[in-house]
């Protein structure tokens, strides 16, 4: 037993130590690796939950591109949905390869089922919206070929109502051409019905489209009752067939749209399984992640427990056998620390090997180094302060003789700061001017621009001018030919009342002699009967030619009357046109004042630019002038402040070297006071 004391005794501490850590690394690697596979299958779990997740959120794309598809028909988008689909089956894959309960490796097995049903529905979507979109050319060529026949046969109908000539058969025509518009515009209410159907897919216009393919084919029923051109009844057999052709690809599309909206119902009652499911597999997923969480919990506090008893009894056998030796040898360091070094450990502690026993010996060799190196320093500090006197002395000479020197400096550096900035405000000033010179260059060149368009303007205007003089003249001749036209007008027209006059004369003269003519067939009898109908027929055309003679003689007169205003209204026109050609010649002559003006304001801004850049040459030489005068203030100024610096500095450095030695001198009296307070 006293061998094994010993044992624990001699043993160095960091032995001890390392044995109680060899206990605490066994218990905590007991519990790592516990918490690493109980860790590994949480991770395995929460792998398994992103995987769903993101299957989940991939068969949404796909729900998402799938609406998108249903609205634009891109084969981009399809192919998409097909893309998301393939994705969400790789990850339940990917989940299912990890998942250990036999619940959900089913659940993940019946997803990947539910999404190959998925795929193939919406594979049979986009096959049948191929079949519509076929079906809708059809329906487009059909429309066309109808649309152009019924056209064809309105324009038919048109150029035979334009041929005939009487109102009973242009009536009958015309009822026909109704008719065929009726048909028309029957025809054009399917085609809209058809279109709105295929925009929102409502039973109504699905109906309303049958209603109008009945009702054209009854118009055209009725219309092959009344027609007889057989040019119009082959346009209109055309238009029928592509009609009934148009409504077969209609009932095809329908029936396709039908079975489309059956394909998208299932293909989501299919996403809602998945999703359901999905939500299965993630429930329990995070049930058994939570379970596994406490388990790991009440494990790791179990284990925390136990190490925390096992690591207080390991330090408190450890302290024990450490905290003894230590309380003796800090009775020892209190001695040392009250200055008294006359005293050294045991012999007792300094012979054990443990690290207490090498603490010992070398506090022992710390009591005789202190010794020695106490009576070293009282021996040199009287040396120090001795010399640390000498040396504030001599420092304080230098640093008086620096400041001196600094202020000197100081003065020169102000002076030369002084004109530096003075120098530096002249090229400012100098610059400002330069600044103002180039505005007035700017304006100078805005005025000379403005001059010169004032000059083309004024160029332009006495071209105006003199193209206005020449239309006045134009002008003033135009109306004189005007008003000698209407005066020989107002005289053709006298001589036109003259010749109705005669004409009226002769219609009077021929009305008298149809009146005896009439007379004498009355008095010839029988035998007069025909001499008398062209008698009357001859008194008919003398009072029609009276009755023109009289209406000839009321235009005369209004053209008489109209002649003389225009006559009146030439003589103003000529007076106007004498005021405008004086107005034109005064505008001339204002222009060719202004041309003057313009011409010497013109020599006034070149004299102004040729003085402007004269000012500009003599201040860029004034601007270099003090450039320089400015760069050589400045240097002097650095100069100076630099050697200001560079003696501050050294009289700073001289203050600092004061005062160390007048600290210094402290210090070696200090310390040869401190030095007399140890017991050696």
């Amino acid at each position: 037993m006293k061998n094994k004391n010993n044992f624990f005794v001699n043993l160095k501490i960091r032995n001890k130590l390392y044995l109680g850590f060899s206990f605490m690394i066994i218990i905590i690697v007991i519990l790592s690796a516990i918490n690493v596979v109980n860790y590994k299958a949480m991770n395995n779990q929460i792998k398994i939950y992103d995987l769903v997740s993101e299957m989940e959120a991939n068969v949404l794309a796909a729900r998402i591109e799938q609406v998108r598809y249903q609205q634009d028909g891109l084969a981009e988008t399809s192919a998409k949905v097909q893309s998301s689909l393939d994705i969400a089956k790789t990850s339940i894959e990917q989940a299912s390869s990890l998942m250990k309960s036999e619940t959900n490796i089913i659940n993940s097995k019946k997803i990947i089922q539910d999404l190959d049903t998925y795929k193939t529905s919406f594979s049979t979507y986009v096959q049948m919206e191929g079949e519509k979109d076929s079906q809708s050319v059809i329906m487009q060529d059909e429309s066309m070929v109808a649309y152009d026949r019924l056209n064809e046969t309105l324009r038919l109908e048109e150029e035979f109502i334009l041929t005939l000539t009487v109102s009973e058969e242009i009536k009958a025509s015309y009822e026909k051409y109704v008719l065929l518009r009726k048909i028309n515009m029957a025809f054009m209410s399917m085609n809209s019905y058809m279109k709105d159907y295929q925009i929102d897919k409502n039973a109504e216009n699905h109906k309303a489209f049958d209603d109008s393919v009945i009702q054209v084919k009854d118009e055209i029923a009725n219309a092959r009752k009344i027609l007889k051109a057989q040019d119009v009844l082959d346009e209109l057999d055309i238009a029928e067939a592509s009609i009934i052709s148009y409504d077969e690809a209609f009932d095809k599309y329908f029936d396709l749209s039908t079975q489309q909206s059956d394909v998208a119902a299932s293909v989501r009652a299919v996403a809602t399984n998945i999703s359901d499911t999905a939500s299965v597999i993630r429930l329990g997923v995070l049930d058994y992640v939570d379970n596994l969480e406490n388990r790991i919990n009440f494990l790791n506090l179990i284990l925390t427990i136990g190490a925390i008893a096992l690591s207080v009894l390991i330090g408190l056998i450890i302290t024990s056998l450490i905290t003894k030796p230590i309380k003796k040898t800090v009775a020892i360091m209190d001695n040392i620390a009250a200055y008294d070094l006359s005293t050294d450990l045991d012999a007792h502690f300094i012979s054990r090997k443990d690290e207490m026993g090498h603490l010992a010996r070398s506090i022992n060799q710390v009591s005789h180094n202190l010794r020695d190196i106490l009576r070293n320093i009282s021996n040199t500090s009287d040396q120090l302060a001795s010399s640390a006197e000498e040396l504030a002395a001599t420092s304080l000479m230098s640093a008086n003789s620096g400041n001196e020197v600094a202020k000197t400096i100081e003065e020169i550096a102000e002076g030369a700061t002084n004109q530096a900035k003075n120098t530096s405000n002249g090229v400012d000033s100098a610059n400002d001017l330069g600044r103002l010179l180039e505005r007035d260059a700017d304006r100078i060149n805005s005025l000379s621009i403005a001059a010169g368009q004032v000059s083309q303007l004024k160029d332009e205007g006495m071209k105006i001018v003199d193209h206005l003089v020449i239309e006045t003249d134009r002008n003033g001749q135009a109306s004189n030919s005007v008003y000698d036209i209407v005066q020989e007008t107002n005289k053709s027209t006298e001589k036109i009342e003259v010749a109705s006059q005669m004409i009226k004369s002769i219609a009077d003269q021929t009305n008298l002699l149809a009146l005896n003519a009439a007379i004498e067939a009355a008095r010839a009898g029988e035998a007069g009967r025909g001499f008398s109908v062209v008698a009357d027929e001859i008194r008919k055309l003398a009072e029609q030619s009276t009755a023109f003679t009289e209406e000839i003689q009321n235009t005369i007169n209004d053209l008489i009357k109209k002649s003389l205003q225009a006559v009146n209204t030439m003589k103003d026109s000529q007076q106007i046109t004498l005021s405008q050609s004086k107005s034109v010649e005064l505008t001339s002559d204002k222009f060719m004042g202004i041309s003057s003006a313009v011409d010497h304001i013109l020599n006034q801004i070149t004299e102004i630019t040729e003085s402007r850049r004269v000012m500009t040459t003599k201040k860029e030489d004034l601007i270099d002038l003090m450039g320089s005068l400015s760069a050589i203030s400045e240097e002097n100024a650095a100069g100076t402040e630099q050697a200001a610096a560079a003696i501050e500095e050294q009289s700073a450095s001289m203050d600092e070297i004061y005062e160390a030695s007048n600290e210094l001198a402290k210090i070696a009296e200090e310390l040869k006071m401190a030095v007399s307070r140890f017991k050696l």
